[in-house]
């Protein structure tokens, strides 16, 4: 059909206007590198890349990504700096992931439809505010969509085939999340070479990639396990994080997250359908089969949660990538069959539907965890041990659990007290408050104990005793004296300053209320001089700065 002036017209304003959308996207998400709250996750990654250079690192899987980011700790001293590097970082990788998204749209529709293929990726809300962060599905994913890029690639030169395998291998070895693309591209594979080839060069070409796939990701573990001082074993790790992800409750995290997804993102809907429309429609079409069989692969990624329970919004990028180019493919039909102010319309609400969920996140920024990091590192010398829930001072030697609601419920499984022996064994400096598990002031060790994910409520007794409010979220060394105390127990050597009354310590030395004792860790005979009680915390410079008001961390 030849194209009339008008027409010519309306598609070169369409793409002026998908063109426009995708580079205000961009400048959302890049801004978002820099302002949005850093996720606990991120932090427990950084702290992996420290934990190896200390050598104290133990699971072989799932870490290889801390080869890449080896150069975070000479960024800056604090960790929501090292972060928003590393987010740089990310920006680039899932760019190159949003290439490979452009052109496979392009190859299977046209550049309108790729445009808008990319500007749906990156506007829906959880892909905005989880895409770029430090994790190892990044990584992943773009070796993933680069395989699959590959793989729809017209002609099929053995070449291709085996860097298929190496960026599939590469994948596996950042996550083992990699598994679940492995059906869309098997799929793609088998339509794209059984309809130019034959079936016997898909099986030739199938067997090729994945000796190659095997052979990169032992050989980069067998690497990677040579930088370890000792490491757990992998198969013990794939049978306990299996049992976990895999097994129980398979809806209940995507049923609650899905549904969110579902208000922020409610335009998504009609691409999507309409590409998975037409695919089955393309079925029943000798000359639009391959393309139908196509875009039906590329949706299969969508069908995770049926398998997978760990579905928080983080996830959702990872498996919308390639529903992406779908939602492009059905951008194309539309584009086809629909007015161009109704086509501009829905480009426009797509952009809308990033706009909305950037100007929400800009609500959550992490100015509060910059704040209580810089504090910290003001406080406390390098490699001062402390117990947190999130992991969030990476570069200091954390203990206790890592308290997500998996990490908890592997912790209250066991049933057994660990505080004490911490606190005994490694005196930590300070707790600090980065989940309500470790509000020391308004939880109180039964209220604790009834929380299924809660510490037990010995623990929480525990750090209730021997830590004191000290500024905001951060608990410092201290104890509160009773009238009837006649000896206390000190975790951290210092000075120790008395609030509250008087206090003789050792039968000799009588210290006054705002005045300060020099004490080694271990037990102190004390006698009560007041009629009440009174505290002793360790004395330490209080921040001039005001600490945040709101929790550490937000909503996903």
């Amino acid at each position: 059909m030849t194209k009339t002036p008008s027409s010519i017209a309306q598609n070169g304003f369409l793409r002026s206007l998908l063109i426009a959308s995708v580079v205000i996207i961009a400048l959302m998400r890049l801004i978002m590198v820099f302002r949005f709250e850093v996720n606990w996750d991120e932090f427990l990654n950084l702290s992996m890349i420290y934990d190896h250079q200390r050598g104290d690192l133990r699971e072989l899987l799932q870490t290889g990504f801390i080869h890449l980011f080896r150069w975070l700790p000479y960024v800056s001293e604090n960790e929501v700096d090292q972060i928003i590097a590393a987010r740089l970082m990310m920006f680039f990788v899932v760019t190159m992931t949003t290439w490979f998204i452009f052109d496979t749209t392009r190859r299977l529709a046209s550049v309108n439809a790729a445009l808008f293929a990319v500007l749906a990726y990156w506007s829906f809300s959880f892909t905005l505010r989880h895409g770029l962060s430090l994790r190892t599905d990044p990584l992943a994913l773009c070796c993933l969509m680069g395989a699959m890029w590959l793989t729809v690639s017209a002609v099929q030169f053995p070449k291709r085939i085996v860097l298929a395998g190496v960026l599939i291998g590469l994948a596996g070895f950042f996550t083992i999340k990699a598994i679940f693309y492995l059906p869309c591209l098997l799929m793609l594979a088998a339509v794209q070479l059984i309809s130019q080839r034959s079936l016997r060069y898909f099986l030739v070409a199938a067997t090729v990639a994945a000796i190659t796939s095997l052979a990169v990701f032992g050989g980069l573990i067998w690497l990677h396990s040579l930088t370890f001082v000792d490491y757990a074993s992998p198969l013990n790790f794939i049978e306990r994080t299996t049992d976990v992800t895999l097994s129980g409750e398979k809806f209940g995290i995507f049923k609650h997250y899905s549904t969110r997804a579902f208000v922020e993102n409610l335009v998504w809907i009609i691409p999507l359908s309409a590409g998975v429309i037409t695919a089955l429609h393309q079925l029943s079409q000798s000359s639009h089969r391959v393309l139908g069989f196509t875009t039906l692969a590329l949706a299969l990624p969508l069908a995770t949660p049926l398998i997978y329970n760990q579905f928080y919004p983080y996830f959702f990028p990872f498996v919308l990538a390639s529903a992406a180019v779908v939602s492009g493919n059905g951008f194309a039909h539309i584009s086809r069959t629909t007015r161009p102010v109704i086509i501009s319309a829905l480009v426009l609400l797509t952009l809308l539907t990033g706009a909305l969920s950037f100007i929400r996140s800009m609500h959550q920024t992490l100015d509060r965890q910059l704040l209580t990091l810089t504090v910290i590192h003001e406080t406390f010398a390098p490699g001062a041990p402390y117990i947190d829930a999130r992991t969030m001072v990476s570069s200091f030697p954390k203990h206790g659990p890592f308290m997500s609601t998996w990490g908890m419920t592997d912790y209250r499984a066991k049933n057994e007290p660990i505080m004490q022996d911490i606190v005994n064994q490694h005196s930590p400096r300070f707790v600090l408050k980065s989940g309500w598990q470790l509000d020391l002031e308004g939880l109180t060790p039964e209220q604790s104990q009834n929380k299924p994910i809660g510490l037990l409520g010995e623990d929480l007794a525990t750090l209730r005793e021997n830590y004191l409010p000290f500024w905001g979220p951060i608990y410092i060394p201290g104890k509160t004296l009773h009238p009837s105390s006649r000896s206390v127990s000190i975790i951290v050597d210092g000075t120790y300053r008395v609030n509250g009354g008087s206090v003789r310590f050792n039968g000799t030395n009588i210290v006054n209320y705002g005045e300060t004792v020099d004490l080694l860790a271990g037990h102190h005979e004390i006698e009560i001089l007041s009629g009440h009680s009174v505290s002793l915390i360790q004395d330490l410079p209080v921040p001039a700065k005001s600490p945040p008001s709101a929790p550490l961390f937000g909503r996903f």
